[in-house]
C-alpha cells in the first residue's frame, strides 16, 4: 500500500459521500423551476439550499475530523526519531575515522548509517553523510522535518478542497479560476507529487539510499535488516580496531 493511499481512499470516500447530493439538489432544484411560478421558486430554493447545505456542512465536518486524525497519526510516526542530542560516543569514532582520511566502503556508510540513524543524533547523521561524500558515495537519510512539512502541505490541500468542493468535477464556461483549480483536485492526481517528496525524506521506516558518486542511475535502497560486513576487514575498520586498541594500553 502506497504512502499516501489513505489520504487517496479519503478524497475518494468525500467525492462519494457529497457528490450524490449535489446531485440530488440539482434535481430538486430543477423540479422546482419547472412545477412553480417564480414568484414561489425563490422561498422554495431558498429552503431547498438551507437544507441541503446544512447535510453538506455536516459531512465536510466529518470528513475534516477524519482528515485531521490521519495526518495527526502519520506526523507522530515521523517525530522524535532525529533530534538534535548528540551520540558522543558515536561522534567520536566517526570523527576519528575521518581525520585518518581514510575512504569508507559502502557496508561500512550503511552499517555508521543505522547507527546515527538509532541513535537518533542528527549531528552524527550530518558528520555520516559528509564522511560518505568524502569517500565519493551519496548518502540520503530521512528527514523529519521535510516529512512533516509535506504531511503539512498535504493536509493544508484536502482541507481546501473538503471545504470548497462543490459536487461536481465538470467544468464549463462559468466555472471561475478558483472553482477550476478546485476542481482539478478531485482526481486525487496532485497527491502523486506529494507522496514522492514524502516518500523522499519520510524517517518512519527508517530507509537509507546510498549512491555511488553520479555514475549509479538507480542508487540501491538499503534497510537495516540488509546490512551486512564485508567479507574482509577494509582500511576503516583495520583502523579503528588498532586504534582502540592502543587507546587500551
Amino acid at each position: 500500500m502506497a504512502k499516501f493511499d489513505c489520504f487517496r481512499m479519503l478524497l475518494q470516500s468525500f467525492r462519494d459521500e457529497l457528490e450524490p447530493l449535489a446531485s440530488e439538489k440539482a434535481r430538486k432544484a430543477d423540479e422546482i423551476k419547472r412545477t412553480f411560478l417564480p414568484a414561489i421558486q425563490s422561498e422554495k430554493l431558498t429552503a431547498l439550499d438551507q437544507t441541503y447545505s446544512a447535510r453538506g456542512k455536516e459531512i465536510r465536518g466529518e470528513f475534516l475530523h477524519l482528515l485531521k486524525t490521519q495526518v495527526d497519526t502519520m506526523q507522530e510516526s515521523e517525530q522524535g526519531k532525529i533530534t538534535s542530542k548528540i551520540d558522543f560516543e558515536l561522534l567520536n569514532e566517526l570523527n576519528i575515522l575521518a581525520s585518518a582520511g581514510i575512504p569508507l566502503t559502502r557496508d561500512e556508510i550503511s552499517s555508521y548509517a543505522e547507527k546515527a540513524m538509532l541513535s537518533g543524533s542528527s549531528i552524527c547523521c550530518r558528520k555520516i553523510q559528509k564522511m560518505a561524500t568524502d569517500s565519493g558515495y551519496s548518502l540520503r537519510i530521512p528527514d523529519e522535518q521535510a516529512a512533516t512539512s509535506v504531511l503539512n502541505e498535504t493536509a493544508e490541500r484536502l482541507n481546501m478542497f473538503i471545504r470548497s468542493f462543490d459536487g461536481s468535477a465538470s467544468v464549463d464556461n462559468w466555472t471561475t479560476t478558483d472553482q477550476r483549480q478546485i476542481k482539478m483536485m478531485a482526481s486525487g492526481a496532485f497527491l502523486d507529487g506529494l507522496e514522492a517528496a514524502f516518500e523522499n525524506c519520510t524517517v518512519s521506516d527508517l530507509v537509507l539510499d546510498i549512491q555511488k558518486g553520479e555514475e549509479q542511475q538507480e542508487p540501491p535502497i538499503l534497510n537495516y535488516e540488509i546490512s551486512e560486513e564485508p567479507a574482509g576487514e577494509s582500511e576503516a575498520a583495520k583502523f579503528a580496531k588498532d586504534y582502540s586498541r592502543s587507546q587500551q594500553v
